[in-house]
């Protein structure tokens, strides 16, 4: 829901933008919130109305996207506009210890990496995951790399960083400066398009978790229906909605995005703690992808996000406690860690119910 709500606000804000000269004869501009409100409601809905319709989209959005992400790197090498001097940046007369910085700008920059992982919410869907998953998780890792790398090379040749600190939107100013003011409105019409795309992405991957935690017994069993004739899980679906539409309006962008990437690390470390914890319990089950550089591979990443999630909680207490003034009673991290920790005695709590209900009836 916070992945949702975090890339939609950025939708909303710029739909405002791109409608400015209209809302400047209505005479009124609506509030961004409301703008990604009935975005959110819209693809949800579209996601109730079926796989086919959502993937359909998915694959238009997500293709439009790259194409424009490729024009912007292909017309600043054609053109030749940037310099290689923006490169070289003096340090700032203030400096913080590294490895408390480090923490939370890679946090945010995993964030954009973050598709990656949204395959596989949907491997009870994909014909022939155990051929599909590993070829889609490698090379969806490569194409997001190498595109986030050169354009945003492509950003830095064109606008300093001195420059980009104070800028809201960078990738407007590059067209602009490579193609004049339309191209600025082009830009941020990609934007539209690029997050609308993301949007729906976190919608279909993400109710998709809930529905089946529900088909474990793992939360409420109404999670876990199906739609009778469109075959979605319809009602995870609208709850999400409901959690995405709350964080849209009571959160700002960057506590969004940030409860989102510091509490998904945290299960991605988890994720990895499984296939250690695996291979011990169950060592002789089918495994039809293994991970490569076993134990190193898997244990680096899990060391990382152990590191990033360590780190993030200091720098915010940190900050938190050199503010005058505080919107939330606690730094936000240490509410995500409650509220995570706090999913332990209720899981077992859970899991208990459900043993007194499974043999009540068994009685019966």
């Amino acid at each position: 829901p916070l992945a949702a709500a975090g890339i939609a606000k950025i939708f909303g804000e710029n739909v405002n933008i791109l409608l400015e000269p209209l809302y400047a004869r209505i005479g009124s501009t609506p509030d961004p919130r409301l703008v990604t409100s009935v975005v959110l409601a819209l693809l949800t809905w579209v996601n109730v109305r079926g796989v086919t319709l959502s993937t359909g989209i998915a694959g238009v959005l997500t293709t439009l996207k790259l194409a424009a992400l490729f024009l912007i790197i292909v017309f600043t090498l054609a053109l030749s506009k940037g310099t290689a001097a923006n490169f070289h940046v003096d340090p700032p007369a203030v400096r913080l210890p590294f490895w408390l910085v480090l923490a939370p700008v890679m946090a945010k920059i995993m964030w954009t990496y973050d598709g990656w992982s949204d395959i596989g919410a949907l491997a009870g869907e994909v014909k022939n995951p155990h051929r599909t998953l590993a070829p889609a998780y490698i090379v969806g890792t490569v194409v997001i790399t190498a595109i986030y790398v050169a354009v945003n090379a492509a950003y830095i040749s064109m606008v300093p960083l001195t420059e980009m600190r104070t800028t809201d939107s960078v990738a407007p100013l590059v067209a602009q400066r490579l193609a004049g003011p339309a191209a600025g409105t082009l830009v941020t019409l990609m934007i539209v398009i690029a997050t609308l795309g993301s949007t729906h992405g976190s919608i279909m991957t993400g109710a998709r978790v809930s529905y089946a935690q529900a088909k474990d017994g793992l939360l409420f069993g109404f999670l876990g229906k199906v739609h009778s004739n469109y075959e979605t899980p319809h009602v995870s679906l609208w709850f999400q909605l409901i959690l995405s539409i709350s964080a849209c309006w009571l959160g700002s962008f960057e506590e969004v995005a940030d409860g989102f990437v510091f509490t998904i690390w945290v299960f991605y470390g988890l994720a990895g703690v499984t296939i250690f914890t695996l291979r011990r319990s169950d060592p002789d089950a089918p495994r039809p992808y293994t991970c490569p550089g076993y134990p190193i591979v898997p244990g680096i990443f899990v060391l990382s996000a152990i590191a990033m999630t360590v780190l993030s909680i200091v720098q915010d207490v940190t900050a938190w406690n050199t503010e005058q003034t505080h919107r939330w009673p606690l730094p936000l991290t240490v509410v995500w860690s409650s509220v995570l920790i706090g999913g332990v005695p209720i899981y077992y709590l859970w899991q208990a119910i459900l043993r007194r209900s499974a043999r009540g009836q068994s009685t019966n």
